[in-house]
């Protein structure tokens, strides 16, 4: 808007808010997928989980893709 010489109003964060709400949804649903994975994992005393995140440490394809969305987010 400011690049069209266009007044700023508080109009900008409801566009905002539209143009991010989806990301921030998934977001936290993988937060808490996560949370719940690690979760059960503890409950049962479950072994696997760790082996399996050893191997995805390894491998540079998975890492590769774990950094770029760290880095720049899902919409890019």
């Amino acid at each position: 808007k400011t690049d069209l010489g266009i007044q700023l109003d508080s109009s900008i964060f409801a566009e905002f808010e539209k143009q991010s709400k989806h990301f921030n949804f998934i977001f936290s649903k993988g937060i808490d997928y996560i949370y719940e994975l690690f979760n059960f994992d503890k409950n049962f005393k479950n072994k696997n989980l760790n082996k399996i995140l050893k191997i995805l440490a390894k491998n540079k394809f998975f890492n590769n893709i774990f950094v770029k969305y760290a880095d720049r987010g899902l919409n890019t």
